[in-house]
């Protein structure tokens, strides 16, 4: 079997597209061809299957080559296009060169057509193939981009060796309290300065995923914001900053602390003023503690007012229980 080519014909003589596919077979192709005269042919066989490559005489009775490479233009598909035939001069072919014809040869002299016609067909693939690159990139970032918009985590594109922010998404605006435009006007020392050198030092040399734990980011009223910070290499010179905020989560263990030891006081005080007997040492115990002194307030009334009743003792005493 021979090198499979789907050639579509441009040609009004039968003889001479026998004797164009005979050289082509002899050539080392396995020749499936269909021969068109008029461009109403041609359009319904570019509609209708693929081809590998087009081969046209320049001159037809009612077709010419410059029309047929227009037909090919208007089909939207990147074929070889070569024009063979013994009828023009060297004017006319370049002419038709520079129209976008990808190689010209003489009808009596056909020995380097097998080879022009897999150089074409080789560097149409190439074509094909960047432009499906192409295609799949853009998908590819638009799906990114996409996900970076959407992200609750904020994330910055940040320039390796100065810092500074390329980009960035709308949760980075909530979380520095800026504008988008204003953070590319910015680095990472005017953003979250503190710890800010040695940061930028280690991303510099990152080239794998690198955990910074919490930074603290400034926003321009004064307050911060405290963030989980992960990097993430791009190439050799940027870089992608993730941010999750987790200041309300802090806030509310510090709450949760806070918390803990004013009951961890209240029941220390209460253990202490169960064990005292006397009154000036336990004045002096429930002194010692604001919590105690809570704690004395809500038992014995406020200082300087009539003394309160013990809410226990006031019950039995209102129930008539003993």
């Amino acid at each position: 079997m021979g090198e499979p080519l789907n050639l579509l014909l441009v040609e009004d003589s039968d003889i001479d597209a026998r004797l164009l596919v005979y050289d082509l077979r002899q050539a080392g192709f396995d020749v499936n061809m269909r021969r068109v005269e008029t461009a109403e042919e041609m359009r319904a066989a570019l509609a209708t299957d693929e081809w590998d490559a087009i081969i046209s005489d320049f001159r037809l009775p009612s077709f010419n080559a410059p029309e047929a490479l227009e037909v090919t233009r208007q089909s939207g598909k990147d074929l070889p296009f070569l024009v063979v035939s013994g009828t023009i001069g060297e004017e006319t072919a370049v002419q038709i060169m520079r129209s976008g014809a990808h190689d010209y040869l003489m009808k009596g002299n056909l020995n380097r057509l097998a080879e022009a016609l897999r150089r074409e067909i080789r560097e149409a693939r190439v074509r094909e193939e960047r432009r499906r690159g192409e295609v799949a990139l853009r998908e590819s970032e638009g799906r990114f981009r996409m996900l970076f918009e959407r992200s609750n985590d904020a994330i910055f594109v940040v320039e390796k060796q100065t810092g500074r922010y390329l980009d960035a998404n709308r949760a980075a605006e909530k979380l520095t309290g800026r504008s988008i435009e204003e953070i590319k006007h910015l680095t990472v020392f005017d953003v979250a300065p503190s710890g800010a050198g040695q940061r930028l030092a280690a991303m510099s040399l990152v080239n794998e995923t690198l955990e910074f734990g919490e930074v603290i980011y400034v926003r321009p009223d004064g307050t911060t914001r405290i963030a989980q910070l992960s990097v993430l290499p791009i190439n050799n010179e940027t870089v992608f900053g993730i941010a999750h905020d987790i200041t309300e989560q802090e806030l509310a263990q510090k709450a949760l602390e806070h918390r803990a030891m004013e009951m961890e006081a209240l029941y220390k005080t209460s253990l202490e003023i169960n064990a005292q007997s006397d009154l000036m040492t336990l004045l002096s115990t429930i002194g010692s503690s604001s919590m105690a002194r809570t704690l004395v307030f809500v038992i014995v009334g406020p200082p300087f007012g009539p003394p309160r009743p013990f809410p226990l003792l006031q019950a039995r005493e209102e129930t008539g229980v003993r």
